[in-house]
């Protein structure tokens, strides 16, 4: 059975966001002082390059160490990548492009606005 992103809850939505902006900021917090210049695209380019993007290496101790909450500790998203590797293969068998256990998922969070503060 394909799961999907409607069987996350509106409240699981809200608590991956809040999370991501939450690490977002703190993150933005520590550049910012080594590197106060940078503007808001160059902080994001540079939290898309701290998270450990690859479902296969979210596990490792690296990833854990630096956001433990979403890769270890977030019920919701677990919901999010099943949903995202079912589509995927759901896609896979519908047109015949692949074999449903080649499915690979990158997945990240990206921030912007200048929320960081």
């Amino acid at each position: 059975m394909t799961k999907t992103v409607q069987e996350i809850s509106p409240e699981g939505i809200q608590s991956l966001a809040a999370e991501a902006l939450r690490k977002y900021n703190s993150f933005a917090r520590l550049v910012r002082k080594t590197s106060p210049e940078l503007k808001d695209s160059q902080v994001n380019d540079a939290f898309f390059g701290y998270q450990v993007t690859r479902e296969a290496d979210q596990s490792t101790s690296v990833a854990l160490e630096r956001w433990p909450e979403l890769y270890r500790d977030s019920h919701h998203f677990r919901l999010l990548k099943d949903a995202v590797r079912s589509g995927c293969q759901e896609y896979l068998a519908r047109t015949g492009a692949g074999e449903k256990s080649e499915v690979d998922i990158a997945i990240w969070a990206s921030v912007f606005g200048g929320t960081a503060g």
